[in-house]
């Protein structure tokens, strides 16, 4: 799916790199990733979170970096609920806040 979502990294490893880093737990940066999984499908859905210092806000803010729901998967408020989990994990982990910055 990260494939899907950012075609141009394939080929180079990065997406390889990245997701091995992650579950090793030697990002550089605090990620969460969160996973839509249909019963008896799989994996059909992501949203993946990194914290990093924001400075007009003077603090550290998790910004969605990735946010993909596959196409056949879609408009049934899969990506909605991964947005809403999204939110409940920034409060848990104590941000007031999450930055989703609009692209089409």
């Amino acid at each position: 799916m990260r494939y899907a979502l950012w075609p141009a990294e394939r080929g180079e490893y990065h997406h390889e790199r990245d997701v091995d880093a992650f579950l090793a737990g030697r990002s550089e940066t605090r990620h969460a990733v969160l996973v839509a999984d249909a019963r008896g499908v799989g994996p059909v859905g992501f949203l993946e979170l990194r914290v990093r210092d924001d400075a007009p806000r003077g603090r550290a803010v998790p910004h969605v970096e990735g946010w993909y729901v596959e196409a056949e998967y879609r408009r049934r408020r899969i990506g909605a609920r991964l947005f809403a989990a999204a939110q409940r994990w920034s409060r848990a982990a104590g941000y007031a806040e999450l930055v989703s910055p609009a692209s089409s």
